[in-house]
């Protein structure tokens, strides 16, 4: 309550004053963005044409540039924690996986299930459809805007936009007058993190420009530290009593000098060093554009910290991945009425052999003074994926009235499920596995070729002056899935002011992965897609340029669900030595996610903006979802005065969240969860099977222009104001159960924490400085 007292406190002051009339060049783009920017803006990604978001054939959010700005954002990840639907378990850095988030309670490890696009050309991890680039492996600065579908996209964006898509769209270099613009921003925050970060924009006389942008960030990370950890699962651990090595087997761990067991530093490496580079050169209508993008990073609280060497200097903690993407693309127009737009494209994903991790409990150093002394083996992980692609569309006015877009997309994949060693590292340049897990052996990575086509057509037509409808079909043709085919409806009625709805039914699929499709113990080289079928209802009212309220109904039908499940049929499936298809992954089962979001939008003056919003998810008969929130809310103020300053509150409230039968630490514990699990184990003091939720305040002040002959733009961000202690729940299962006598255990039950700590209070400086302009 107190932080919702401190909002209505700043929003109360704030209304009292008094602007003036604002002169800055930037600061005029920055109150520009008001209401009446946001519900006309021009949006591609939901048609494929451009449209504005009241006309747009899907539950369209935009944030823009201004807004990205204004807020202090700098990731992704900072972006969609204010947009309605989304909810994130694991935060930066994010670990083995890419970040893991929810969207719309639709999830999975890594998250496949939503697009990340930069400009229209994917994102994901080639081989593992993993979501990437909602870190600091990606950049802010130079985007026009972002633009974020919910709900199904499969009908013109194919396989994995399944839960929705976020499309971030880059300045057109072009844009701004001509010569060279080089703006220049420097971060400093605690934990020596520092982020040197430059953009450059050129623009000749003969119509030839180029983009550049790029940043670089490092911090030496908080450790983990002062986080809360309630079950201990990240401090107060020791190693344990004996060790199972490949040599001798299980032998005595050593002891401290006075014959203790020896303890494990406390907390988890968070460590961040990023580098991102993305830029464009563009002629007339041809133009050329690159993403790279290198990541190290420790692995966060992927997991339990007393099975691995979460914080010790000198072990192995950590991943090293790396990316890059190209593409060529070239628009014409044909004739009056048809244009075509051409694209080449090629993007590769590498998760590099440097990537790894060390045991506690086996394959670790030991000197206990009686065994032979063996050395630390790090579990290590390699894979690469490569795609390269054509697509072709093309856009046609029939008449006034009726418009269609239609093209093809033909892909090559190259996809390699990440391998896994035990103790020399593996050679990047090659397939070859000189000590592969955990047989020690010399072993072959495999690689998996495949051939994706796709047909999509959409036809687009006004009914009247308010009225559009919008069919659509794309057909997708793959050597690993088969053949899919998605359709979307929409009717939208989209006035100027007043009441306006949209009804939208549409299809969507995600593509069974590398791992599930041929992982040498559990994959299934038989599986379907997964389907999602949902239905939605919109209705919004517009009062002039002044407010904006929505509230949107989805119910969305999941089928042909891949889930690792016990072997129906060994004589069909036989169980191989090493218990190989003890259990698989297999298309089983169907449920339902129902939901519905609200949000208000209230532009007082061109300084003065109030918005919020609110999502319920749940799951068949309006039960809680496992991992997600029921409730969640996101609010703010935004606020300009005397020309020079700005201030950002935002909020984000979410309520408890339901954990799974297999998180431990939620539940009940009885004699049968102990008998199960093989040991006594922490629970949390008053386990219900729900999580606490959490309220978080962030701040966010900017300076404009303080200095007439001196450009520059300080920023001062506060992330989690009031200091709230909270922690996302655990991805997956969150099976692990940490034993009361700890030490004792050699190998404890399940690897996924219950819970991700996460950090307190963030300050961060941020100075902006324009080079062009001085």
């Amino acid at each position: 309550m107190r932080g919702l007292t401190l909002l209505l406190l700043v929003a109360l002051l704030t209304a009292l004053a008094h602007p003036t009339a604002a002169q800055d060049d930037d600061l005029d783009e920055l109150l520009n963005t008001g209401l009446e920017l946001l519900m006309d803006v021009q949006v591609v990604t939901p048609g494929r044409t451009s449209q504005t978001i009241s006309q747009a054939p899907a539950n369209v959010i935009v944030i823009t540039a201004e807004t990205i700005r204004r807020h202090g954002y700098q990731t992704l990840e900072d972006v969609l924690r204010d947009v309605p639907g989304f909810e994130f378990t694991t935060s930066q850095p994010s670990g083995e996986y890419p970040t893991h988030f929810i969207f719309r309670g639709i999830t999975d490890v890594g998250q496949t299930k939503t697009l990340i696009m930069i400009d229209g050309v994917v994102q994901n991890d080639v081989s593992n459809g993993w979501a990437r680039g909602l870190g600091y492996d990606s950049i802010l600065s130079d985007l026009e805007m972002i633009e974020v579908i919910s709900g199904p996209a499969s009908a013109l964006y194919g396989a994995n936009a399944y839960a929705g898509l976020i499309n971030l769209i880059t300045k057109a270099p072009e844009d701004g007058p001509q010569g060279l613009h080089v703006e220049t921003t420097a971060l400093l925050g605690a934990n020596q993190t520092l982020a040197p970060e430059i953009s450059l924009r050129y623009k000749s006389a003969d119509d030839l420009s180029f983009r550049l942008a790029g940043r670089y960030f490092h911090s030496d990370g908080d450790g983990g530290l002062g986080r809360p950890d309630p079950g201990l699962y990240f401090r107060g651990n020791a190693e344990p009593e004996q060790v199972l090595t490949t040599e001798y087997g299980n032998i005595a761990n050593e002891r401290t000098a006075d014959g203790a067991t020896k303890t494990l530093p406390n907390g988890f490496r968070t460590d961040i060093d990023d580098l991102y580079l993305r830029g464009k050169v563009q002629k007339g209508r041809f133009a050329i554009d690159f993403t790279y993008w290198d990541k190290e990073e420790g692995l966060g609280s992927e997991v339990v910290g007393y099975e691995y060497f979460a914080n010790s200097p000198g072990v192995n903690y950590g991943i090293h991945h790396r990316g890059y993407s190209a593409q060529a693309q070239h628009g014409a127009e044909l004739k009056p009425g048809l244009s075509s737009k051409s694209r080449l494209y090629f993007r590769s994903n590498q998760i590099l052999p440097e990537t790894g991790f060390v045991y506690t409990y086996k394959y670790q150093s030991v000197d206990n003074g009686v065994d032979a002394k063996v050395e630390d083996k790090v579990k290590g992980y390699h894979g690469e994926g490569y795609i390269a692609g054509l697509e072709q569309q093309f856009n046609y006015d029939l008449s006034r009235d009726q418009s269609i877009v239609w093209g093809v997309q033909i892909e090559q994949e190259i996809k390699q499920y990440f391998g896994i060693s035990l103790g020399p590292r593996q050679q990047a340049s090659s397939t070859i596995i000189r000590s592969g897990y955990t047989s020690e052996e010399e072993v072959v990575q495999p690689v998996f070729f495949s051939k994706n086509a796709a047909l999509f057509v959409q036809d687009q037509y006004q009914l009247g002056t308010d009225y559009t409808f919008t069919g659509g079909l794309r057909f997708d043709m793959d050597d690993e899935y088969g053949q899919v085919l998605n359709p979307r409806f929409t009717l939208v009625r989209s006035p100027q002011t007043g009441f306006g709805f949209k009804v939208m039914y549409g299809h969507a699929f995600k593509a069974p992965t590398v791992f599930e499709l041929f992982d040498e113990f559990r994959g299934n080289e038989r599986l379907d897609p997964e389907k999602n079928a949902t239905t939605e209802i919109e209705f919004n009212y517009r009062i002039a340029h002044t407010a904006l309220l929505k509230a949107n109904f989805y119910y969305s039908k999941l089928t042909n669900i891949i889930l690792v499940a016990p072997n129906p049929d060994p004589i069909r499936v036989p169980i191989g030595p090493n218990s190989e298809y003890l259990d698989y992954y297999q298309n089983i089962g169907s449920t339902s996610i129902r939901g519905f979001a609200l949000s208000a939008d209230y532009q007082l003056n061109r300084f003065f903006r109030y918005y919020g919003n609110y999502a319920f998810t749940a799951g068949d008969g309006g039960d809680p979802l496992d991992n997600t929130a029921r409730h969640k809310a996101n609010f703010g103020v935004d606020y300009s005065w005397a020309e020079k300053m700005s201030i950002s509150l935002r909020a984000n409230w979410r309520g408890q969240v339901k954990a799974p039968v297999s998180n431990r630490y939620f539940q009940p514990k009885t004699a049968a969860t102990i008998n199960e699990i093989g040991y006594d184990y922490i629970t949390e003091s008053d386990p219900d099977g729900y999580m606490d939720g959490e309220f978080l305040l962030h701040l966010t002040l900017s300076g404009h222009r303080l200095a007439n002959r001196f450009p520059l733009a300080p920023q001062l961000v506060v992330k989690n104001v009031l200091d709230a202690e909270y922690a996302g729940i655990g991805r997956q299962s969150g099976s692990g159960a940490r034993p009361i006598d700890q030490p004792q255990i050699q190998n404890p039950s399940g690897f996924i924490p219950p819970y991700h700590p996460q950090p307190g209070r963030e300050i961060f400086f941020v100075l902006r400085y324009d080079i062009s302009r001085q």
